[in-house]
């Protein structure tokens, strides 16, 4: 299936599941083409019950104009095998429950966001401003490949997380913002600056998000703050 050219004032969804009914449910959105939104390429949520168990594989996303490529609200299940491009958020997990795994991820503000913790793992992320960008404590981040990262490969926000066995290739900082104290497992190569500690600094934020950004972007913030007025963002904020 192709889904393209939704434009709406900054709320054109390509594909949209959420569960609205008494019970659990469970959706599969594979092998689609996605292009042209100006606001979510692909977006699946659920409230506090009933659940929804989604499988997001294998699409082809490119919302150009838009603000994130794939956004899981408070979902379970695999965001995986997909290619996204050209969003100022490739994806977007704002909740713990999805596997984010083995995408392609590139030309992004940030490529992947974690609101409340996740995992991430086996991604290859290129050609963006931050890589991985931690909004809360709780997060798993391993065995990906982060290739030229403009402001950094992985943006811990001053949260606690696991990072291991991560390749960081051509970052202007590899480790931004780490706490005190944790301790990481990665491999650097053509990385200006390896690991910045201490979270007394103001944590960097992409140029592009620039006239939405918090003066200190600290682990209490969240990704919300850039939605549109009538977005799915704001639906659920």
């Amino acid at each position: 299936m192709k889904a393209s050219n939704q434009i709406s004032g900054g709320c054109g969804v390509g594909i949209w599941a959420e569960n609205g009914d008494s019970i659990n449910k469970s959706v599969r959105i594979e092998d689609n083409t996605v292009h042209d939104n100006d606001s979510v390429g692909i977006f699946t949520a659920a409230g506090t019950t009933p659940s929804l168990n989604a499988s997001i594989r294998g699409n082809l996303v490119s919302v150009n104009t838009g603000l994130i490529g794939i956004l899981s609200d408070n979902v379970t299940g695999w965001v995986t095998e997909n290619d996204v491009s050209n969003a100022m958020f490739g994806m977007v997990d704002a909740g713990p429950g999805v596997s984010i795994s083995e995408n392609n991820i590139s030309q992004t503000t940030a490529g992947i966001v974690l609101e409340n913790g996740g995992s991430i793992r086996e991604n290859r992320l290129s050609s963006s401003g931050i890589g991985v960008w931690f909004f809360s404590d709780g997060g798993s981040v391993r065995s990906n490949r982060l290739v030229s990262m403009s402001l950094a490969a992985i943006e811990f926000n001053c949260s606690s997380a696991t990072v291991s066995h991560n390749t960081i290739n051509d970052a202007a900082v590899g480790l931004d913002n780490v706490p005190t104290g944790l301790r990481t497992t990665n491999t650097f190569y053509n990385t200006a600056t390896i690991q910045t500690a201490g979270c007394a600094s103001t944590p960097l934020v992409a140029s592009s998000a620039r006239t939405a950004a918090p003066s200190a972007g600290r682990s209490g913030d969240s990704i919300w703050q850039w939605r549109t007025p009538a977005s799915p963002l704001g639906s659920l904020r």
